[in-house]
């Protein structure tokens, strides 16, 4: 060994080569690191770009692993929906009927009844990227009349009987979901609207003079649980839709970028699994790039200072509406964001209903699951059929477990009314006193969000001339006891609360003593007294809380022990003895503790 190291030495010729494939050993490892991080990035943005066609593959595939369900066929769930529906904030005041649908054999048609006395529906006919095809029903394409919906596979260029209305797709599947207008969650309502939904009809455009009958299937007690696996997983739901769906002229960039992750049409996906830990990444990176985006809130309704927002970014709204016919827009990012916490498309989003979203309180606080809340709906709420309001899972976006119910709707005859009016609805863990038929419960260990839902909206709801306000904390919910003593919240709470009432006592007190300029001024930590108080560096603050009050908690906290320089006012009080904070609940020094005897 010694004497081939001293030849390598000894020729230049061969040194250099030895020296070549060092280097070249070297730099194969940050290649691979460059390559692996290259692979996570392309699989993060697949599942951004992927999100509306896995969301509806995941409702496909639980119909046909969980029920009797097939395609061509009818669900629907026979009363409102309840927790064990864990589909993508769904609407428990309404009865569901879903259809999924496949024309690659043949055109597809959806007989829809007439809306009467007895029923109506709400409905939406969408692609396998949830693409908005029509809208149906009482306030859709047909006005309630009710008709025959064609759906039309891609590139289908055979005869269009008259009596139908077409739809052209560019997917072979897809879905309906109709819901059935309920006037009220009792029992008689209820089956009304289930003998009205059952009146629907699908069938191959082949079968149309003599149709077979169709089948319903009542998945009502059903665990349907679509949330999105933001998991390794979620790729072989995507595979699903690259092996069935042709690829649209929009989205062949992405052809290659998925072969790379091993999804190829016509071939097996079996990742290996260090491509398999990779997916999984890509899909964790993802589900955080997609929270934080709508941590940081959807553009807000009725002013800048509003929390309650648009349902989605408007310029995906206006992108779908348009069937992406706009070559020089393609909002991937904010349909991934959107078909994150919901599904369905809305062609004329605002006419048959209109959703509001909020996910924070009036103080900008995440809505806690462990706190009480209140939203008062105004008098004369500005829809033809009702409003509802309904909590969700923060985290999964879908209906809460584990609770009563999830929602209350002007449908509900037993909810109270105001004087003026309007209604108060309440969120928390428990009812307040009295409030047991205005209460939507939540879960204390969990965060949540909202939903406001307008059907049939009105002209006040988009002039902004009818406001819904934000919703708001209720006090002295924080004020629990375990096992007799105040928990963590109860007692940062007293202490928030007992400062509160110190600077408002501060403030009186020392209010006709500070000139209106030392209002406004922070004290530079320079003065033991207040006059003349000049420093240039002190710096001007500004009014409220912050201002007067927090002003006040300064100057009480700063003041010396003796009397004020110049302070008149506090003549025959500076030698009164200091109180001492008690150290019981709301003092600073924490819950009491009792004394050894």
């Amino acid at each position: 060994m010694r004497t081939a190291l001293r030849a390598l030495r000894l020729s230049p010729l061969f040194g250099g080569l030895f020296l070549l494939l060092i280097s070249l050993v070297d730099a194969a490892e940050p290649d691979r690191a460059t390559a692996d991080r290259a692979l996570q990035q392309r699989a993060t943005e697949a599942v951004i770009w992927g999100m509306p066609a896995v969301n509806y593959d995941l409702m496909l595939q639980e119909m046909l692993s969980k029920t009797d369900g097939r395609v061509g066929q009818v669900i629907y769930w026979g009363r409102p929906l309840d927790a064990r529906n864990q589909t993508l904030t769904p609407n428990p005041d309404a009865l569901y009927f879903m259809v999924f649908f496949n024309t690659k054999d043949e055109p597809v048609v959806l007989d829809l009844p007439p809306g009467d006395a007895n029923g109506s529906f709400n409905g939406n006919i969408v692609t396998v990227w949830q693409m908005p095809l029509e809208d149906a029903g009482l306030l859709g394409y047909d006005k309630g009349a009710g008709g025959k919906y064609l759906i039309l596979p891609p590139g289908y260029s055979g005869p269009r009987p008259e009596g139908y209305i077409p739809l052209q797709s560019d997917t072979f599947g897809g879905y309906m979901l109709l819901r059935a207008n309920l006037k009220s969650h009792s029992d008689a309502d209820v089956a009304r609207s289930i003998a009205y939904g059952k009146r629907m009809k699908i069938y191959p455009l082949s079968q149309a003079a003599n149709p077979a009958a169709n089948t319903f299937t009542d998945v009502k007690d059903v665990t349907f649980d679509s949330t999105i696996r933001y998991d390794a997983s979620f790729f072989q739901n995507l595979d699903r839709i690259v092996q069935s769906e042709p690829w649209l002229q929009r989205d062949r960039a992405i052809i290659d970028q998925l072969r790379s992750l091993g999804i190829e049409k016509g071939k097996p996906f079996n990742p290996s699994e260090a491509i398999r830990a990779t997916l999984g990444a890509a899909a964790r990176d993802a589900h955080a790039l997609l929270e934080a985006r709508y941590d940081a809130g959807l553009p807000p309704f009725f002013s800048a200072a509003s929390r309650w927002t648009y349902p989605a970014p408007p310029e995906l709204v206006k992108a779908t509406q348009d069937g992406y016919a706009d070559p020089n827009t393609y909002p991937v990012d904010s349909r991934g964001l959107v078909y994150s916490y919901a599904y369905i498309g809305i062609k004329r989003l605002g006419t048959g209903q209109f959703y509001l979203i909020s996910i924070r309180d009036k103080d900008g606080d995440a809505f806690d699951g462990a706190k009480t809340y209140r939203l008062t709906v105004p008098a004369n709420a500005p829809v033809e059929q009702y409003w509802s309001v309904t909590a969700y899972d923060r985290q999964t976006h879908a209906l809460i477990r584990n609770v009563a119910r999830a929602s209350r709707s002007s449908q509900i005859p037993e909810m109270q009314k105001n004087a003026d009016g309007s209604t108060d609805v309440y969120f928390g863990p428990k009812a307040p006193a009295g409030k047991d038929s205005n209460w939507v419960p939540t879960d204390p260990a969990r965060k949540f969000e909202l939903m406001f839902r307008a059907y049939a909206p009105t002209k006040a709801l988009f002039d902004k001339s009818w406001v819904l306000p934000d919703v708001e904390k209720i006090g002295g919910q924080d004020y629990a006891f375990e096992r007799g003593y105040p928990s963590a919240q109860a007692a940062q709470r007293a202490r928030d609360d007992a400062d509160f009432q110190r600077a408002i006592i501060a403030y009186r007190f020392w209010y006709p003593t500070v000139s209106a300029e030392g209002i406004f001024k922070r004290p530079c930590g320079r003065h033991r007294g207040w006059q003349g108080h000049q420093h240039r560096g002190c710096r001007p603050q500004t009014g409220g809380v912050h201002g007067e009050l927090g002003y006040a908690v300064r100057l009480r906290r700063a003041r010396p022990r003796g009397r004020p320089n110049g302070d008149r006012a506090s003549a025959g009080r500076a030698d009164r003895p200091r109180q001492r904070s008690s150290p019981k609940l709301g003092s600073r020094h924490g819950p009491a503790r009792t004394r050894r005897r």
